[in-house]
């Protein structure tokens, strides 16, 4: 949320901006044009929760418009205050009018980023609006600088755009005066006696319901966005602006660190200004913390992903496959996963081919929906905390196989598939992967939570293969 605009002279024009700015102000916070660049890749993944949870609103420019269920909560919110307030009806109905044109233009900001994304081939999944805001996921994040840039700088661009169509507007009509009164205020050049009268002035023009009010209240809000937009705290917009004029003159990852390192002095700026406002701005204090934690995601991403660089599949796989039978029962499962750490498993059959991956949650879930059919399975079991609570008494012995409840649709990867396209994929929803040959066969496994040891180690043996190759001489006779 940006500072308050203590200055102007007008509470309710002060009340005003702070109601809009912490709605709309929020959202930007998220790496916008990187919404879905965002952390740990999850710009680049579906996000079951989220997409489970929204209403569509429609297809614009071929991208899909979303909004979360909770917006509603924002609007009932809004209109409580304002009806507590003692505004009238009608300035109730004004306020969320207010309220849904700073949301347009939060949707006109993302779709800044999507369109410019577009112009260098990266594609958006959808754009889902919130109550913080927006937020649209790109499937990638282009590693050239000026790409980056571009994309960073097009969703405030959109904000500077609507705010010099509003101020044209503004003056069109003959109330530029109210940016004349505003100079003289914030300049300290109004004489004393005419404060009060640039008071009731704003007064005026903000509890009134008129055109104007509207005009200069959507355009004050879309300068704050800009200028909030750019801080160069990363990975807000103006970070990842920060992060692209760095990388034209040092290596990416150096230019991600000092971004982050930079956008940690910003967000400790942010939290120590939320907590001596009176009262704390606990808003404020929230995104300081997203700053950080975001960032910090952001730059394990890349390291990650430098990591990998010149990587295959191959490369990085475990031949050490966790594997089960097609045939074998959930009680056979549950005893076999007793010994296995993994999240997941291979099911082949009996010509070793690949049929599709079992996950162990899935195999909780069938055994937890048909405990009751268990023998004893309602008896304390030493650890009541144990996923494996349904059936350690008396393993069940059920008709149903790990066949069917495999995943025969699961990603698989190639041997000789490139790691840092995995990365930039879209397919970490999915944390394990089997690895097969041209045939389908399976040859291997890579789990990403582990991903960056298994590179770190193949790194240090293309290394040490290079050491360990002999050194040719040529003798040059006459």
């Amino acid at each position: 949320m940006p500072p308050h605009p203590a200055t102007l002279p007008n509470s309710h024009l002060g009340s005003m901006l702070e109601w809009r700015s912490c709605f709309k102000l929020e959202p930007s916070v998220m790496p916008s044009a990187n919404r879905e660049a965002s952390v740990d890749f999850s710009y680049t993944q579906e996000t079951t929760s989220l997409s489970s949870q929204r209403f569509r609103l429609g297809t614009f420019f071929g991208i899909g418009l979303y909004v979360h269920w909770t917006f509603v909560l924002l609007v009932a919110y809004v209109t409580y205050v304002t009806w507590a307030s003692g505004a009238s009806p009608v300035m109730v109905v004004f306020t969320i009018v207010q309220l849904l044109a700073v949301f347009a233009c939060v949707t006109l900001h993302e779709y800044g980023h999507a369109l410019a994304a577009r112009r260098y081939d990266v594609e958006t999944h959808d754009i889902t609006l919130l109550p913080i805001g927006g937020v649209a996921r790109l499937k990638r994040i282009p590693r050239i600088p000026i790409q980056e840039f571009v994309i960073a700088v097009a969703g405030p661009a959109v904000n500077v755009v609507i705010a010099a169509i509003l101020l044209i507007f503004i003056f069109a009509t003959g109330q530029g005066w109210l940016f004349e009164m505003l100079y003289e205020v914030m300049s300290g050049t109004i004489a004393p006696e005419e404060l009060e009268s640039s008071r009731q002035a704003f007064d005026q023009v903000f509890e009134t319901p008129t055109l104007i009010g509207f005009a200069l209240s959507i355009f004050t809000i879309n300068v704050i966005l800009v200028l909030f937009n750019m801080i160069p705290a990363f990975p807000m917009d103006g970070g990842r602006v920060l992060r692209s004029l760095l990388a034209m003159i040092v290596p990416y990852v150096w230019a991600t660190r000092w971004a982050q390192r930079i956008g940690v002095v910003c967000a400790i700026l942010m939290a120590a200004a939320a907590l001596t406002s009176d009262p704390p701005r606990i808003v404020m204090l929230l995104i300081a913390g997203f700053i950080v934690f975001a960032g910090l995601a952001e730059v394990r991403q890349v390291e990650v992903r430098e990591m990998v660089d010149g990587l295959t599949v191959g490369d990085v796989m475990t031949e050490n496959v966790p594997v089960v039978r097609a045939d074998m029962t959930a009680g056979q499962l549950s005893h076999w996963w007793k010994s296995h750490p993994n999240q997941s498993a291979a099911v082949i059959g009996i010509n070793g081919m690949l049929l599709g991956q079992l996950r162990l949650r899935d195999l909780i879930s069938h055994l937890q929906q048909n405990a009751a059919h268990l023998p004893n399975a309602s008896s304390p079991t030493p650890d009541n905390s144990s996923p494996y609570r349904a059936f350690e008494e008396q393993p069940p012995q059920w008709d149903i196989t790990a066949i069917d409840l495999a995943d025969p649709n699961a990603d698989t990867l190639e041997a000789d598939e490139g790691l840092e396209g995995l990365m930039a994929s879209g397919k970490q929803t999915q944390r394990e992967f089997a690895v097969t040959d041209h045939s389908g066969r399976l040859i291997g496994w890579i789990n990403l939570d582990n991903i960056r040891e298994h590179a770190a180690l193949a790194k240090l043996r293309t290394l040490q293969n290079k050491k360990q190759q002999p050194t040719w001489s040529i003798d040059h006779h006459a």
